[in-house]
């Protein structure tokens, strides 16, 4: 039987190992993401790793909605939540069009060529949305979860 000291010692070492991996987790991520997205949102993911007792919780956030329209996706391709609630991402359920203006406004030279539009600037009057990335489901899975810890 482990003293009170020693099972406080092994959480504190679990603790720091989760943290370490939930780390490497995000840098997995972060290194699945285009490179042009990745340097302007990279920096806005964030993992909290507490401890309550016996408990760890983990807590992925971010200050903008991005991670979750990436990883849940928009428009006609949302889907649920991890929580079962529909994504509430612009446009959820049906396609994206514009609110206060007759179109979408895009500044993209890759859209723009894909498009056969000379220029960086596309006009559009809707876009189906993106489709699901589910990062974290992917890299949170048990067994890529575990080998992460082995790891750590």
């Amino acid at each position: 039987m482990l003293t009170k000291e020693s099972q406080e010692i092994l959480l504190s070492d679990l603790t720091d190992k989760i943290e370490i991996t939930m780390n490497n987790i995000i840098k997995n991520i972060i290194s699945e993401l285009p490179n042009k997205s990745s340097s302007t949102i990279a920096d806005d993911l964030t993992v909290e790793v507490k401890r309550t007792g016996t408990k760890v919780s983990i807590k992925f956030y971010s200050e903008t909605p991005v991670w979750s329209y990436l990883n849940y996706g928009t428009g006609i391709y949302a889907m649920q939540t991890a929580e079962g609630d529909t994504h509430i991402g612009s446009g959820a359920g049906g396609e994206i069009v514009p609110v206060n203006s007759k179109y979408l406004r895009f500044k993209s030279e890759e859209i723009a060529r894909a498009l056969g539009v000379k220029g960086d600037i596309v006009f559009l009057k809707s876009v189906k949305g993106i489709k699901p990335r589910r990062f974290f489901e992917r890299n949170l899975s048990k067994s890529r979860f575990q080998n992460e810890l082995k790891k750590a």
